[in-house]
């Protein structure tokens, strides 16, 4: 598999040895197949709260019609198999979590988005382009507010930056560009100003210290020898 290559997900399964027939299956007509699972069976939450499709299979995305081609004419899943499995996964939410995964649709799998949509017109319920944009902002404006860090942590922080002057330049920079994305895809602070500018302050300050401390170094050094 090309390392560089997009991936797409093919397959899912509880473990990941039921995925190797279907990874050899693959392999014998010359594509890879790469087993992903988010934990590990050491990790107790992962082991013990192991979801049906928790390990994936991934193909290259340009072989991956190629692969799902290969899947059907060996039985392994029709087009009727995929819808059904997507129904019964997401069959159980209500409408609102229904029109959550549609007005997210930039950071959800495409599939999902599509049954989510089918769910809601079979209810009498279909997405309309105000609900949809409606629910985009609900969930942006609960994503994007950034992060406040505590009174007492934020003074143990600054202490330790004084006290480590890299580690509060590193610091700074962490808290200036550190940014996340709401489903629209915009970028927002993940830290909020007070602490962007305190921070700021405190990398600033701890630049100065480290560069002073640095030619002051050096103007002992040059006089010494």
């Amino acid at each position: 598999m090309n390392p560089f290559a997009k991936t797409k997900e093919i397959f899912s399964a509880t473990f990941a040895q039921d995925l190797e027939p279907i990874v050899e299956l693959l392999a014998e007509h010359g594509i890879d197949g790469k087993i992903e699972a988010d934990g590990s069976d050491y990790d107790p939450k992962f082991a013990f709260n192991r979801t049906a499709d928790a390990v994936k299979l991934m193909v290259d995305e340009e072989e991956y019609q190629e692969a799902l081609a290969i899947l059907k004419e060996n039985g392994i899943f029709s087009a009727l198999d995929q819808e059904a499995g997507l129904r019964e996964m997401l069959g159980d939410l209500d409408n609102d979590e229904l029109l959550e995964i549609v007005a997210d649709a930039r950071r959800q799998p495409e599939d999902q988005v599509a049954m989510a949509r089918k769910l809601l017109a079979e209810r009498g319920t279909p997405a309309t382009e105000a609900e949809v944009e409606s629910k985009t902002d609900e969930i942006v404006q609960a994503e994007a507010k950034p992060k406040e860090i505590p009174t007492v942590n934020r003074i143990g922080l600054m202490l330790l930056f004084f006290v480590i002057p890299l580690m509060g330049i590193a610091g700074a920079a962490v808290m200036l560009t550190f940014t996340g994305t709401d489903a629209r895809g915009n970028k927002y602070p993940l830290y909020s100003e007070t602490d962007r500018v305190l921070f700021a302050i405190v990398g600033a300050l701890n630049l100065a210290f480290w560069l002073g401390f640095g030619l002051f170094n050096g103007i002992l050094t040059w006089n010494l020898f």
